[in-house]
């Protein structure tokens, strides 16, 4: 029988144990079933929440790269900026 471990409300592995076995999880640990849970899933009590999927390293980096550009023509215009108020007091 496929059982859920949950640990302070995330489902933290799943096992498969025989009906007749006798078996005391952890302290801190509930075993409940949850057929359609994954690992990392949030378990309130009542209500199965599944996990927000991370993307995967490669888009992250790609992510990153574009913010630092946008953050970096910001500032190279406000650098611009600066630059032509200066030029204007003189």
């Amino acid at each position: 029988m496929r059982k859920v471990l949950v640990k302070e409300g995330i489902i933290t592995n799943i096992i498969v144990v025989e009906e007749s076995t006798k078996w005391t999880p952890p302290t801190g640990i509930d075993v409940i079933d949850l057929p359609n849970a994954d690992i990392g899933d949030y378990w309130d009590g009542k209500i199965l929440t599944k996990k927000i999927p991370q993307p995967e390293p490669a888009d992250e980096l790609a992510l990153l790269k574009q913010q630092f550009a946008e953050l970096k023509a910001k500032v190279d215009k406000t650098a611009a900026d600066i630059g032509e108020l200066k030029k204007a007091k003189k």
